[in-house]
């Protein structure tokens, strides 16, 4: 839930949409097939392990783009609490929940 407020905004709450798990699919999702790719060969076609090591990647790339994140300011009542002008990072609650699954 606190990541898709986030993504999207609040605006009942004056909160501006930042959208870091767009903006990084948008900015990584071309390399994903070559790695899925690359994995494949690596390990012997064994999908499970492919899907896994790919999803540890991507994770990993969602996580990156949490702490880059760049956009609207924070308010300045948001930064005098939280005492920092880092959007998204805060607690690191929004961090720690990054994880996948593969179903096989």
């Amino acid at each position: 839930m606190v990541a898709a407020i986030n993504e999207w905004g609040a605006p009942s709450r004056g909160q501006p949409p930042r959208p870091f798990f767009r903006t990084m699919i948008a900015a990584k999702q071309k390399e994903w097939p070559t790695a899925i790719a690359g994995l494949l060969k690596a390990n012997n076609y064994n999908a499970a392990e492919a899907l896994e090591l790919t999803g540890q990647a991507i994770a990993g790339q969602l996580r990156q783009a949490i702490v880059d994140f760049e956009g609207a300011p924070l308010a300045p009542s948001t930064i005098k609490r939280k005492h920092s002008d880092k959007a998204l990072v805060d607690t690191g609650q929004m961090l720690a929940s990054v994880d996948f699954e593969v179903k096989t």
